[in-house]
């Protein structure tokens, strides 16, 4: 993580290591992508082909998962592609590939961390009734 001071606030990205991670996935061209997962995605754990060597893809969503601390655009993401490591198939290895040209699309986003006189706790909360639950506390 990298951590930089700029006047008086803080920002927080993991630039180096974004790169690393496109690198080591093996793509040269990447497509535009505005979000993490197509739209209207379906993933299944039985449609699709089995990968023959799986060893590239869980290397990669492990990666994605320390790269969510300071993207946490991508953590709902991360997490459906984890819930499918016992039985990776092609379809899976296509969300991959769109959440990597999401990465590098979006390589530039960064964490600010304003440094303020005075602290205020604020507590933010989004939830639906499929238990998908997103929080946000500010200091």
């Amino acid at each position: 993580m990298e951590i930089s001071d700029i006047s008086n606030d803080m920002v927080l990205t993991q630039h180096k290591f974004t790169k690393e991670l496109l690198k080591d996935s093996g793509l040269t061209k990447f497509k535009r992508a505005v979000t993490p997962l197509p739209l209207n995605i379906m993933l299944s754990a039985s449609e699709g082909t089995l990968l023959e060597d799986p060893t590239l893809f869980k290397s990669i969503v492990r990666k994605l998962n320390f790269l969510i601390k300071t993207r946490p655009d991508l953590s709902y993401t991360v997490k459906t592609l984890s819930q499918f490591m016992q039985s990776l198939r092609t379809s899976h290895w296509q969300a991959l590939t769109h959440i990597l040209n999401y990465v590098h699309n979006t390589c530039g986003q960064e964490i600010i961390l304003k440094g303020e006189d005075q602290l205020t706790l604020q507590a933010f909360s989004d939830s639906d009734w499929i238990s998908i639950t997103g929080y946000l506390l500010l200091l």
